[in-house]
């Protein structure tokens, strides 16, 4: 039976779950929280660690993290391909926080793939500027 309580990664033998997603979002924001310390941008920091796998908690990931990992073998449904999850925390930064949030956009988005251009003519790659509010 799927879990009622959001993963974040699976045991690597796939016996258990390794680590509960509030528990991941909640130790990456306090260590990302003191490395940005160092350059005195800890809250920002701190709001980079919290919001960098929103896209977890999505219904999407949570039936590939466990169809993929064998923890939950009887998702037969669940995506066979990867789920992106980065896009959302990027998106919450730029919707809910203040016209500063662009930069913390840019990392959130940024953390598995690389930092992505803001519009199309500035490069080949994904850009951010699509889902711009402004």
């Amino acid at each position: 039976m799927l879990t009622l309580q959001p993963i974040a990664q699976v045991h690597p033998d796939n016996s258990r779950i390794s680590q509960p997603l509030d528990a991941h979002l909640s130790a990456v924001s306090r260590l990302a929280g003191l490395m940005s310390a160092e350059f005195k941008a800890e809250v920002w920091g701190k709001l980079a660690g919290v919001c960098h796998d929103f896209g977890k908690y999505g219904p999407a990931f949570q039936r590939y993290i466990c169809s993929a990992s064998g923890y939950e073998a009887h998702l037969v449904d669940a995506a066979p391909n990867k789920v992106n999850h980065s896009s959302a925390g990027a998106l919450h930064a730029r919707a809910e926080l203040s016209a500063l949030s662009l930069p913390l956009a840019y990392v959130i988005a940024g953390h598995h793939a690389g930092l992505p251009d803001w519009s199309p003519a500035d490069g080949a790659g994904s850009y951010l500027s699509k889902f711009s509010a402004d």
